[in-house]
């Protein structure tokens, strides 16, 4: 157990993100038509369940109930990539990953896809802001070649 003034501690220090594999499309009608870009360090990611709220007003237009249907689970993240191995991302680019757990703790594997990739700054790597979107329609999903870094 670390304390707050430790000086040395080797490699049972998680790291905090996740090495994916990301793919991109040759044919974008073809989900199954995805060609390896090369491996990723997924620094953050924070997707989020959207919902649709509708409401329902009464015939005064007072209140008369509402309801919530489940939007799409959008988010945000951070990913790092090195300059001589792995190109830039762009959009419709996607990676596999399990980051939430279901209600058993069973892993939830679920296609995060790329859309609106920040340009990078950097010298030996690089690191890219993107938006994603969950593909709640992909096959084949697998987030078995997801790995902590150590």
């Amino acid at each position: 157990m670390a304390l707050p003034n430790t000086a040395y501690v080797s490699g049972g220090v998680q790291f905090g993100g996740i090495f994916v594999n990301v793919f991109r499309l040759a044919d974008p009608d073809d989900n199954s038509s995805g060609v390896l870009l090369g491996r990723y360090l997924v620094e953050t990611i924070t997707p989020s369940d959207s919902g649709i709220l509708g409401k329902r007003p009464g015939a005064d237009g007072g209140r008369n109930g509402w309801w919530i249907c489940d939007g799409d689970v959008e988010g945000s993240a951070v990913i790092q990539r090195t300059v001589a191995t792995t190109p830039s991302l762009k959009n419709g680019d996607y990676f596999d990953a399990a980051v939430r757990v279901d209600s058993n703790g069973d892993p939830v594997a679920e296609r995060f896809v790329i859309h609106s990739p920040g340009h990078e700054v950097g010298t030996s790597y690089r690191k890219q802001n993107v938006s994603v979107i969950v593909d709640q329609s992909a096959t084949g999903v697998n987030a078995g070649d997801q790995e902590s870094p150590t």
